[in-house]
């Protein structure tokens, strides 16, 4: 790939040329002045060696070391044509004319030095002043991106406007996308594309390009690629501009993805709540039907089985309704967990005692260590947890095996756990089984269920500071598991 020289560079060029052709006619013509006037005057050789001395400096700081060097070898000239004893002859060299020459050249090369330096100097702090400015305005302009539209197409704009770029692209390691804009995007987008994935920062002046790798919490997230006039600290500071508006962008994107969630979560919370209350009252018509149906008696095989089937529908329909309102309840932060005293093994009973129709095909062992172990907290949630997992474990156990209910405690906690031995739960799923209404593909055939249960038993233990997870394999079969603050005595 090959660049032209600029307009810009043209123009200095030919801006060089004229300065440089100036110097060497006003060098001329302010020697002749000044040896006319000497000639005139009857100056002494020290008084104008002195006057042609200040012109070869001014030479020098004006013109530059060249048009200096001119100057000193027409100034010495001048001085053997005016001060010569012998007659002037342009091609004699004298020891003193050496050493007039010498000190004009050592001067016109000191000055011109100091001069190209300061020069140099002054450039340099234009250009750092211009690229301040212009940072100073891409930052501002960097605010101002609309965090709602594309982001890519946005900053590429911003910057190829601001800072004056032939092409710039910019790679998004997160969507795999290259955003660029100019007459050479196709190379831009290349090597964008390389800086990323080479991890590479480099600076090619030849081709005027710029490659920066873009960072995010010490991670790669993404290239830049300028072409145009930027130095290497301008270079630094745009791509920190860039990983900050990404950074900033998707942050507010995540929020406003959050606050959507979270609006359609109480949306969704709320017609729960409502459906479940409008479930109670004909729920409790039906089980009070079923019920005096059954006690009244005089029915036969058939329609005592279809009553018995109502009434066990119903308490199952009365229960998710029940545990609806409590989810409603844990999430809109409503549900202030009771504190009282309670002791595991009891706890433990009231649940097998509740499912004790569901455990008839199970053996169920139970152990508990110390025997007794106690904790504080809100019962019924206590209860909903350790029910939801001998619920579960009834459902997905291979028939006959054993269920074990085991709870102990350690130094910090006080561990529950059940287990059981069927289906492996897919480590894929471990973590989305308890949220609501997710339910594995593989445990879709083998029972009924909501997937409403097991989010209930997360909340309820987030409401009283413990947590619950699973752990499942071929070997060792399923295990859920509540942790629970440690209290500080044992309970009778």
């Amino acid at each position: 790939m090959t660049i032209d020289p600029t307009g810009s560079e043209k123009r200095e060029f030919l801006d060089g040329a004229k300065r440089g052709a100036t110097g060497y006619v006003v060098s001329l013509i302010v020697l002749a002045l000044f040896t006319l006037c000497a000639y005139v005057l009857r100056l002494t050789r020290p008084e104008v060696s002195f006057l042609y001395l200040m012109v070869v400096v001014a030479m020098a700081l004006m013109f530059g070391f060249w048009q200096a060097t001119l100057t000193s070898v027409i100034a010495v000239t001048c001085l053997r044509y005016l001060f010569s004893k012998t007659g002037f002859n342009v091609f004699s060299v004298s020891p003193e004319g050496v050493i007039t020459l010498a000190a004009f050249e050592a001067t016109a090369l000191i000055i011109a030095r100091l001069s190209a330096r300061e020069q140099h100097h002054k450039q340099e702090l234009a250009v750092h002043h211009n690229a301040v400015a212009k940072l100073y305005e891409i930052s501002m302009e960097m605010m101002l991106i609309d965090p709602l539209l594309t982001l890519g197409p946005q900053i590429v704009g911003v910057i190829r406007k601001t800072m004056h770029a032939d092409t710039v692209a910019i790679y998004d390691a997160k969507i795999g996308k290259v955003d660029s804009v100019g007459p050479n995007v196709e190379e831009l987008e290349r090597l964008a594309r390389g800086a990323y994935l080479r991890d590479l920062n480099h600076d090619d002046r030849q081709q005027r390009i710029s490659l920066r790798v873009l960072r995010s919490g010490g991670k790669s997230i993404g290239a830049m690629a300028v072409q145009g006039n930027l130095d290497p600290l301008t270079s630094n500071i745009l791509s920190l501009f860039v990983e900050s508006s990404l950074e900033r962008v998707r942050s507010y994107q995540s929020e406003r993805r959050a606050q959507a969630v979270q609006k359609n979560e109480e949306l969704r919370t709320a017609v729960l709540d409502s459906l479940a209350h409008a479930f109670k009252t004909p729920l409790t018509t039906i089980r009070t039907a079923s019920s005096g149906l059954i006690e009244i008696g005089g029915l036969n095989d058939s329609q005592m089985k279809l009553a018995s089937l109502i009434e066990e529908q119903s308490l199952q329909m009365n229960q998710l309704a029940d545990r609806l309102l409590q989810t409603a309840r844990l999430e809109a932060e409503t549900l202030e967990p009771k504190q009282s005293d309670i002791v595991i093994a009891s706890l433990i009973d009231q649940v097998l005692q509740e499912y004790s129709s569901k455990l008839v095909d199970y053996a169920v062992e139970v152990s508990i260590a110390p025997p007794s172990l106690g904790t504080q907290g809100d019962r019924e949630l206590l209860t909903n947890i350790i029910g939801q997992f001998v619920d579960n474990a009834t459902k997905y156990s291979y028939l006959g095996s054993p269920i074990k209910i085991t709870a102990e405690e350690t130094s910090t906690e006080i561990l529950i756990s059940v287990h059981n031995r069927g289906p492996v739960i897919k480590m894929e799923d471990r973590e989305l089984i308890f949220e609501r209404f997710y339910r594995c593909d593989d445990s879709k055939s083998l029972a009924s269920g909501t997937g409403v249960g097991l989010s209930v038993a997360k909340k309820s233990a987030e409401a009283l500071r413990g947590r619950v997870w699973v752990t499942s394999d071929d070997e060792d079969g399923t295990t859920f598991f509540l942790s629970l603050p440690r209290v500080t005595r044992r309970l009778h």
